[in-house]
């Protein structure tokens, strides 16, 4: 399944956008970093993670 604006065979339409920045942590020895999150009219989503250089770390895609 695809991301995409039209609709249409096999491409399913953003319904949820949303962009959240994650704080390097010390304690839990985790580093600064992004992630993108998309979601559907039918509540499926998927997203992905980044680093601060914009190298894409983690990409889990919405399930059927």
């Amino acid at each position: 399944m695809g991301w995409g604006r039209s609709g249409g065979p096999g491409i399913w339409c953003t319904e949820l956008r949303y962009l959240t920045v994650r704080q390097p942590d010390d304690i839990f020895d985790t580093p600064a970093g992004m992630a993108v999150y998309l979601t559907d009219d039918h509540s499926r989503a998927g997203y992905l993670e980044a680093d601060t250089h914009g190298k894409v770390t983690r990409v889990m895609p919405a399930e059927d």
